[in-house]
């Protein structure tokens, strides 16, 4: 049937959101194999909500985007030991890559071109609700996000 077919599509990868527990779900329900990419919104959106200076945000905006292009694990944990391990990196900055960024709890950053022995195309985001909203850099939204359908079309008038 129809439903027996859709059920036997491997899912090798997933972009979601940062947290423990859908993380943690999804390697239970899908195999620990299945590679785990953390929405770019969101990232962008923890770092945000920081207890961090404006400054050491923008310094952690710059180094999670540069630990985006990552070509793979090894690459990346090569990449964030660095940043870790540097003395002209601020405590507080350490600290917060230290958490933030560990994949084993947030899924990676980084995108992968094969995942399970299959090829895989990955977003950035979540959904194209947050790649719109990533696009258009929010400045003049105050960083709000647009939640509805009117909210886009207010918008797209106005521009």
């Amino acid at each position: 049937s129809f439903i027996r077919r859709i059920t036997d599509i491997p899912i090798v990868a997933v972009v979601m959101d940062a947290a423990k527990g859908c993380l943690l779900a999804c390697k239970t329900a899908l195999g620990p194999a299945v590679f785990t990419h953390r929405c770019r919104f969101h990232r962008n959106q923890a770092t945000q909500k920081a207890k961090l200076s404006q400054e050491q945000k923008g310094m952690v905006r710059v180094l999670t985007d540069q630990l985006m292009i990552a070509p793979d694990q090894t690459a990346y944990d090569g990449y964030l030991r660095s940043i870790i391990t540097d003395a002209n990196t601020p405590k507080a900055v350490k600290k917060y890559m230290r958490v933030s960024c560990d994949t084993r709890y947030y899924g990676a950053s980084y995108l992968v071109p094969m995942s399970c022995g299959r090829f895989i195309c990955l977003r950035l985001d979540n959904n194209i609700s947050e790649s719109f909203n990533a696009a258009l850099q929010r400045g003049t939204m105050e960083d709000r996000r647009l939640n509805n359908g009117e909210e886009l079309f207010d918008l797209l008038i106005t521009i």
